[in-house]
């Protein structure tokens, strides 16, 4: 009986979906040319659409008209199904990823990464930049941008150093086990030959 009332739910809420994308989808045509006819299935009220867009709305019983709604339906059912079987994927490689970066790394839990890097503009205007993923998936509400204080010039090191001191001392009570990933490279200098 649960399972029965969750298909039924289930249910209720595609075909209510099914009415909103399809009032969505013609309201678009409020600033365009309405189509003479529009072709609907059963589960659909034609009234509602006859009156909001002035337009003759069929809802087709046999013949070819019919044979259309069908393979709009097929169509439908397809595209969703491709698009569920791409998030799964998606999911999985990405669960995937994560477990494999904590076994490597050989934690207990790994429920956040944080990575930083330290853009300058020739030596000036120095900040450094902080994404955040939890378990796997970014956290982009909280990306954070932090102004570098006590370091002058195009100073990676030290600036990795003043923004992680920061950011250790403010957050390391939170949470257990975090993975700080840091990109420094080594400054080069040119020598005049």
């Amino acid at each position: 009986p649960q399972q029965l009332q969750q298909v039924r739910l289930k249910d209720l809420c595609l075909l209510h979906l099914y009415r909103l994308k399809i009032l969505h989808f013609y309201s678009f045509y409020q600033n365009h040319e309405i189509p003479k006819e529009i072709l609907i299935d059963d589960s659909f009220d034609n009234n509602l659409l006859e009156s909001l867009l002035n337009v003759n709305v069929i809802k087709p019983q046999k013949g070819q008209k019919k044979e259309l709604i069908n393979m709009c339906h097929l169509n439908a059912k397809l595209n969703l199904e491709r698009e569920i079987d791409a998030f799964v994927q998606n999911e999985k490689r990405t669960i995937d990823a994560h477990e494999n970066l904590r076994k490597t790394l050989n934690l207990p839990t790994l429920n956040r990464i944080e990575l930083f890097d330290n853009p300058n503009l020739f030596g000036s205007y120095c900040v450094s930049g902080m994404v955040v993923f939890k378990n796997g998936k970014p956290c982009k509400n909280e990306y954070r941008k932090f102004k570098i204080n006590t370091v002058k010039g195009a100073n990676d090191v030290g600036s990795m150093k003043e923004v992680l001191e920061r950011r250790i001392k403010r957050y390391l009570k939170k949470y257990q086990t975090i993975l700080f990933l840091c990109q420094v490279t080594k400054t080069k200098q040119m020598k005049k030959h």
